[in-house]
């Protein structure tokens, strides 16, 4: 039984989700080492424990609000742990609560160590808890207004990679804010082309329960247009880095069959894996694509 309800709490916080945040937060950390050529290891690790809590915060919420508003049903939600009873609507919440505190704790310590100003990280990091927060909370329930891609494709890229970056000891170099804004966008992207491919597979549900996503705003067509931009256009951000600062940028390149195996997938409706096997491709590029900022001054 204890063995069950530890599983059960894992299995609420999403872990496989984890790689969307995680690798935005090391390459803002990996830039920072390739400029300075040294961060502050201690806040290396609160940028990611604070990354992951507030991640992890999201998620709980975002179960909790699709249980109660009833866009997640036993006959078709990913995540099992309302639908079938594995822990309580109450215990999801108390326990998203309890990862935005630690968020917040962990935070506090961050601007005691960083050299960054406690104001401009306070910007980034509630700016990033807000989203997370209201992506499916009044007041703003953001995903159902139209706003989540954005929201996502922001927080989970451009904003977590900021973040990591000075607090971690990029604050000399802040003027190149949108050098690391631009080369956290590939993995953007193709976080972005995640939800997309979800939403587009639950279409005929979602717009049962009226959430305004980009998915539901378009039809068939140019939902895989914008599938095709999201998850293609990161290889060519690889050729532009390839060709202006080192080969080891091609790397990535190796994900690209996967690609384009997916995308057939999609073309041809056959969806329900491809939220999936898209995360997974996400986390290989990302993997290959964030340490060799560890050796390459862009």
């Amino acid at each position: 039984m204890c063995s069950s309800n530890t599983q059960a709490y894992v299995l609420a916080l999403r872990p496989w989700t984890y790689a969307q945040s995680v690798f935005p937060a090391a390459l803002g950390a990996s830039i920072a080492y390739a400029d300075m050529h040294e961060v502050q290891l201690l806040a290396v690790v609160l940028s990611l424990l604070i990354v992951l809590s507030v991640h992890s915060a999201g998620n709980l919420v975002n179960t909790y609000d699709d249980y109660i508003r009833g866009v997640d049903d036993s006959d078709s939600a990913d995540d099992r742990t309302l639908v079938d009873s594995r822990l309580t609507a109450l215990t999801v919440q108390y326990m998203g609560t309890g990862f935005y505190i630690v968020g917040l704790l962990l935070f506090g310590c961050l601007c005691l160590i960083s050299r960054t100003s406690p104001l401009l990280l306070s910007f980034m990091f509630f700016g990033g808890l807000s989203g997370s927060f209201l992506y499916t909370r009044e007041p703003a329930v953001l995903k159902h207004i139209g706003w989540g891609d954005l929201v996502v494709v922001i927080t989970f890229g451009p904003l977590t990679t900021l973040f990591t970056y000075l607090s971690t000891g990029g604050a000399i170099y802040a003027v190149r804010w949108l050098e690391v804004v631009v080369l956290a966008l590939p993995m953007a992207f193709l976080t972005e082309a995640v939800l997309h491919s979800k939403h587009t597979r639950d279409g005929e549900r979602n717009r049962k329960q009226k959430p305004a996503t980009l998915a539901s705003l378009l039809n068939r067509g140019w939902s895989h247009i914008w599938y095709c931009l999201m998850i293609f256009v990161p290889y060519g951000f690889l050729t532009v880095l390839s060709v202006w600062y080192s080969v080891l940028f091609c790397l990535p390149f190796v994900t690209l069959p996967h690609a384009f195996t997916i995308e057939k997938d999609f073309r041809f409706g056959r969806m329900r894996s491809v939220p999936q096997q898209t995360g997974k491709l996400g986390a290989i590029f990302s993997l290959l694509y964030v340490p060799v900022f560890l050796y390459v001054s862009v």
